[in-house]
């Protein structure tokens, strides 16, 4: 397998995440529609509220750290830390690009 770039690689990974907070809020909103017609307790709220956000930040966590975690492993820790910033910098150059694009489309 061909190795991918390092800044490639932290594009994935954020990407990654961004596709999983989408795919989390759109499954929250179908999941509220059903909530408003099944009674349930009012302790359930908080329970379900809380292990979404532990399921998330796992989530989040296992698509940031898992692959720098293998290049640490492997003795390549420059290498691992350059993933992590990039994958936590794309954000920054990707959102303000989305958000002129949207504007412009609407």
């Amino acid at each position: 397998m061909k190795k991918l770039p390092v800044p490639f690689v932290g594009f994935l990974q954020a990407l990654g995440v961004a596709l999983y907070v989408v795919l989390f809020v759109l499954t929250a909103r179908g999941a509220s529609a059903y909530v408003e017609f099944v009674p349930l307790p009012d302790i359930i709220f908080p329970i379900l509220f809380l292990l979404a956000f532990v399921f998330s930040a796992l989530t989040c966590v296992l698509i940031v750290f898992g692959f720098p975690s293998m290049l640490v492993l492997e003795g390549k820790g420059k290498e691992a830390l350059k993933v992590v910033i990039l994958t936590a910098l794309w954000p920054f150059v990707a959102v303000p690009i989305v958000l002129s694009l949207v504007s412009l489309l609407l």
